[in-house]
């Protein structure tokens, strides 16, 4: 069982993100109150396993500051039973842990980052809209890296625009040189309603072709594993020992429960949804009500489900799995299936593994595999 907390806050827009999150940030301790009456609803509602991982995203966590994010991590403590050594994640700005210095987040029982860089050239953070430069972003990882913090992954991105194979090597090379044991690697994806997509609509967004973004994800496998890092899923690589536990726990199909505004659970076979609107989400609450949603997943949602999931992680679909969720036939389907595909994207077909070209090409592969809802 993991917990997750959506905090939806940020100082400024970036123009690539269309995550729920709102710049208005008078209603923080209100809705800071609203996710402690929703966990403390849940709490009362469910019988839940103890939590092996908690984890602050978002938004920007970070911008919180430490004592409001260890007001709401002391009562999951209280309302929750905790696993031995769990994960505590937050995800974080590097200007907010130079603002509030890591040391402080230690204190309150923060135990890994996840560090929103994006990129250390301050070109590409002006086209982004961060609100930190590459200066900071060093910083920020010295500084954690001298306050003890051993979990510290950063995200990166790639294909953005005006970026060249180049300057994508330049921005590997520099994580490599930073105390990190975690990295999450991102192709830029233009999404509705982001300032990235008007542009693009307007033909002014100088994106790199498919072949060059191809060459960006080929180029981080082979460099991060040279350099001793495992491509563990997809879009993450991990020194040995250090794989995410929070998001190994969500591509596994474990529990998870899900607090704040757009935020998602999966419990026991059920899946809930929050709304992503701030101001319904703490009006629910207030009147005493759970804001969730109930869904629940068909034959062919569940299949599609399963697919996405196992087939980004490293170890692959297993058949074991597949026969006992859908039986042995559906397994020999599966296999016959993947054989109008080229053989260089499997790593193997028992379990089915993805090879790195697998990935590139995992869209194509599981809109082919994928059953109508």
């Amino acid at each position: 069982m993991t917990l997750y907390l959506h905090v939806p806050f940020c100082k400024q827009a970036c123009h690539y993100c269309d995550f729920h999150f709102s710049l208005n940030l008078n209603k923080k301790e209100e809705m800071v109150q609203a996710m402690l009456l929703e966990m403390e609803a849940w709490a009362s509602r469910l019988k839940l396993d103890s939590l092996q991982s908690i984890y602050f995203g978002g938004g920007t966590p970070s911008l919180l500051g430490p004592q409001a994010i260890a007001v709401l991590l002391n009562r999951a403590k209280q309302l929750f039973a905790l696993a031995p050594d769990p994960e505590i994640s937050l995800e974080a700005n590097p200007d907010d842990l130079i603002r509030h210095p890591p040391l402080r987040w230690k204190e309150i029982g923060i135990n890994r980052f996840s560090i929103g860089v994006q990129s250390f050239n301050d070109k590409f953070l002006g086209k982004l809209n961060r609100s930190h430069n590459a200066e900071q972003a060093q910083n920020a990882i010295a500084f954690a890296a001298a306050a003890g913090f051993e979990k510290c992954s950063l995200d990166l991105m790639f294909g953005l625009p005006g970026q060249t194979l180049q300057d994508w090597k330049q921005d590997l090379e520099k994580a490599m040189s930073l105390p990190l044991n975690h990295l999450s690697i991102y192709g830029l994806t233009i999404e509705p309603k982001t300032v990235f997509h008007q542009k693009l609509r307007l033909g002014s967004l100088d994106l790199p072709a498919d072949e060059e973004a191809a060459d960006f994800f080929r180029t981080a496998h082979h460099t991060l594993q040279k350099a001793g890092f495992e491509h563990y899923e997809v879009s993450n690589y991990a020194k040995p020992g250090h794989r995410s536990r929070h998001n190994s726990h969500y591509w596994s199909g474990g529990n998870y429960l899900g607090i704040g505004p757009s935020a998602h659970s999966y419990l026991n076979g059920t899946r809930y949804h929050n709304p992503a609107s701030n101001g319904r989400y703490m009006q629910s609450l207030q009147r005493g009500q759970l804001p969730a949603q109930m869904e629940s997943l068909n034959q062919a949602e569940a299949w599609n489900e399963m697919l996405m999931t196992a087939l980004r992680q490293k170890e692959g679909l297993t058949k074991e799995k597949v026969a006992t969720l859908f039986g042995t036939d559906a397994w020999k389907m599966l296999q016959h299936q993947l054989l109008k595909f080229p053989p260089e994207w499997f790593l193997s077909y028992e379990p089915i593994a993805l090879s790195c070209e697998g990935w590139l090409f995992m869209d194509r592969l599981l809109v082919a595999l994928f059953r109508l809802t």
